[in-house]
């Protein structure tokens, strides 16, 4: 999203706690009316005093909408032929399927989500030496140790990957609808590249920055990716009684 115009102020969504945020705006502002003036940007919700709140479309959800159907998800209700209200409601229930890939030279994780539930996952880390202060050999040697941290972390990620992800992954349950990445952009270019054909044919919803991913860093991830960005303009300023307007 855009910075927010002047006088308005932007806040993220976990789609949770969606439902909660509008019966709330509504609880604020009065009956509200929710349209769709450019259905690709999102929904604008109207409230009786003037107060608008304008939520984004989540880069996944065309995605979602794509792909097969998976079980609690609602995604043909989110589509255009439903009424924008009904849209919203949908967007909240959404639990698509997903897949994680986050990586740094000091870790990786990899998991596959249905919603904000972790389905299977595997987090390792790697001991990233110092730089040495000396150079020549020293340095070469350095160079070396940190190329070969990278192949080994990234060989670590792409078998993690393909077993979660790809085609070692149980057939009994749905794959992944798209993927989430974070983290170090080359050492993500480079696991993508080792995937076999089913993991890697995921598409690349969302890239994240993240410090070295660790079980917290991932089970942060859903309230992060799984949200909506909406911009809250307040109702205009109304005179007092007896006042000039």
């Amino acid at each position: 999203m855009a910075d927010p115009a002047p006088g308005s102020r932007a806040v993220e969504v976990p789609l949770r706690r969606l439902d909660r945020w509008l019966a709330g705006f509504a609880a604020r502002h009065g009956e509200v009316v929710v349209t769709t003036p450019e259905l690709a940007a999102g929904w604008v919700v109207r409230a009786a005093d003037g107060a608008t709140a304008r939520i984004g479309r989540p880069a996944w959800l065309g995605h979602v909408a794509a792909g097969p159907a998976t079980g609690r998800a609602t995604g043909p209700a989110t589509g255009p032929a439903a009424a924008p209200a009904e849209q919203l409601a949908a967007l909240g229930r959404l639990a698509p399927e997903f897949g994680v890939l986050l990586i740094r030279r000091a870790g990786y994780a990899v998991a596959s989500f249905h919603g904000s539930e972790v389905v299977e996952r595997k987090v390792g880390s790697r001991h990233i030496h110092g730089r040495t202060a000396a150079g020549g050999w020293s340095q070469q040697r350095y160079a070396r140790r940190r190329a070969n941290q990278a192949d080994e972390i990234v060989g670590a990620a792409v078998a993690a990957a393909v077993r979660i992800l790809g085609r070692e992954r149980d057939p009994g349950r749905p794959g992944p609808q798209f993927l989430v990445t974070g983290g170090d952009r080359p050492l993500v270019a480079a696991v993508v590249e080792g995937l076999d054909p089913v993991a890697g044919a995921l598409p690349v919803a969302v890239h994240l920055g993240v410090g070295t991913p660790d079980g917290s860093v991932l089970a942060g991830i859903p309230d992060r990716v799984l949200a909506v960005e909406i911009e809250v303009a307040e109702p205009p300023h109304q005179p007092e009684p007896g006042t000039a307007p």
